[in-house]
C-alpha cells in the first residue's frame, strides 16, 4: 500500500541563500517521503519565487498562516535562533509536526518550555542535528569511545565551507585509523588531552 507523502511547509525559505536554500529545499525535492506544499520568508516577492522554484503551491509571508493552512502537515523552521520560539509555539498552537533546526532555543529554559509545549501538543517534534552524522564527528565519536583521546575536557572544532572553493572542499587531513598509526594529540594538564576536529560542507 502506497504511503502518501508528508506534507511540509518551510518556514525561511530564502531562495537566495542561507540553510534552506543550500540544504533543506534542494534534499526535500529529491525525498519521496516529502511534499513541499509551502515556503514562507519576510518579503511575498521572495515567497512566491520560492514556491515556483521547490513547486509549492502556497507562498507565506506569515508563518502562523502557514502553519494553519490545511495543505501543510509538517513545519520545518529554518531561520535564526532567536525566532524559533515563537515560530514553534505557532506551529504548535496550528496542532502541527515541527522540524526547528539547531539551536532550539536561545537558553535552557526556553528549550524547556518548547519540548514540554510539544509533548503536551501530542505532535512529533525534532530538533535538525544532521551533523552529528558528518564522518568527522562520527570518527572523533569512536575515538573518543575507544578512550584514545584520554578524558575530554575541551574541544576546539573548525567549520570550513566549500563555497569560496568552487563547491568543494579541502583535501582532509589523514584521519587516525588506530591509536598506533595516529597523531598523539597534545596533552593538557593533569594528564588530560584536548583535540581538535575540522569539518567540511561544500557550498552552492
Amino acid at each position: 500500500m502506497a504511503t502518501e507523502p508528508i506534507r511540509i511547509g518551510v518556514v525561511g525559505a530564502s531562495p537566495d541563500r542561507g540553510w534552506a536554500a543550500d540544504a533543506h529545499l534542494p534534499a526535500l525535492r529529491h525525498l519521496p517521503q516529502y511534499k513541499i506544499t509551502a515556503v514562507g520568508t519576510r518579503r511575498a516577492d521572495s515567497a512566491h519565487r520560492a514556491a515556483r522554484r521547490y513547486g509549492a503551491a502556497h507562498a507565506f509571508t506569515d508563518p502562523r498562516s502557514l502553519a494553519a493552512h490545511p495543505d501543510v502537515e509538517l513545519v520545518a523552521i529554518v531561520v535564526k535562533v532567536p525566532d524559533h520560539a515563537r515560530l514553534v509555539e505557532a506551529a504548535l498552537a496550528a496542532g502541527k509536526h515541527v522540524l526547528c533546526e539547531w539551536p532550539l532555543a536561545r537558553t535552557t529554559e526556553e528549550a524547556a518550555r518548547l519540548t514540554a509545549a510539544a509533548h503536551g501538543a501530542g505532535v512529533v517534534n525534532a530538533v535538525g542535528l544532521q551533523a552529528r552524522h558528518a564522518p568527522t564527528v562520527v570518527r572523533a565519536r569512536e575515538l573518543i569511545r575507544q578512550g584514545y583521546v584520554g578524558r575530554v575536557t575541551s574541544v576546539t572544532v573548525y567549520s570550513t565551507r566549500g563555497v569560496a572553493a568552487g563547491g568543494g572542499c579541502p583535501p582532509p587531513s589523514p584521519t587516525p585509523s588506530t591509536p598506533r598509526t595516529a597523531p598523539a594529540p597534545s596533552r593538557s594538564p593533569a594528564g588530560t588531552r584536548s583535540t581538535r576536529c575540522s569539518t567540511c560542507s561544500a557550498g552552492r
